[in-house]
């Protein structure tokens, strides 16, 4: 398990070099969507960090809810670039309006669930991972069932010793490098974004106009 953090740990350095690339190309002029990119780099980066801690320190739940919050920002970020203005709707989010309250350029609303089945075309592995993410961030039977992992049985009788503790080593480990396994993916995923952002920025407004439209640049 060691070797596959070690590996996941790598992910952290190339943030460096697509956040730069990406300020680079904005030539100072950093527009809405251009932060928003960055907000998530930034994000990304503490996540993998906070998950990274977890798993070294025989964590499983937390690390599973930090992957949720790696998807969270692929979808999102995804979903800023299926608008016909990526720039308006990253401000609109900027100034803190919800993400499923804007319309792509075919005009459906980029709700979560929305957005999971647009990605699961291209990423069949995405819905499932999603939509067992979401199972660690709300209580529910699967907080109920790490309960019952953590207990003994009574010999000779129905009952059950329950414990509690952030310890989880009961958790196989084959489990936990399928969940580092998937938060790469997940990191990389975010890394290719911007990147790819970065590439085509230029297509959504010439830096003139978009300095008329936002004043605040950096």
């Amino acid at each position: 398990m060691e070797e596959k953090l070690a590996a996941l740990g790598e992910l952290q350095k190339n943030f460096e070099s697509v956040g730069r690339e990406l300020f680079e190309a904005c030539e100072g002029q950093l527009f809405p969507a251009d932060a928003l990119f960055l907000a998530s780099c930034n994000r990304a980066l503490q996540v993998l960090h906070g998950f990274m801690l977890i798993l070294r320190n025989n964590g499983y739940s937390c690390g599973v809810a930090l992957l949720r919050i790696q998807l969270d920002s692929i979808l999102r970020l995804h979903g800023i670039t299926l608008t016909a203005d990526p720039h308006d709707s990253a401000n609109k989010v900027i100034q803190g309006e919800k993400l499923s309250k804007i319309k792509d350029k075919a005009g459906r609303q980029l709700s979560d669930a929305y957005l999971v089945d647009r990605l699961t075309e291209i990423n069949p592995w995405l819905k499932d991972t999603y939509r067992h993410c979401s199972s660690y961030i709300h209580l529910s039977d699967t907080s109920f069932h790490h309960l019952l992992d953590k207990s003994e049985q009574v010999p000779n009788t129905n009952e059950r010793k329950l414990y509690i503790g952030s310890d989880e080593s009961e958790i196989a480990e084959k489990y936990k490098i399928e969940l580092i396994q998937a938060f790469s993916v997940a990191t990389e995923g975010i890394q290719k974004l911007t990147k790819e952002w970065t590439i085509k920025r230029h297509i959504f407004g010439c830096p003139e106009v978009l300095k008329k439209q936002y004043t605040t640049t950096a």
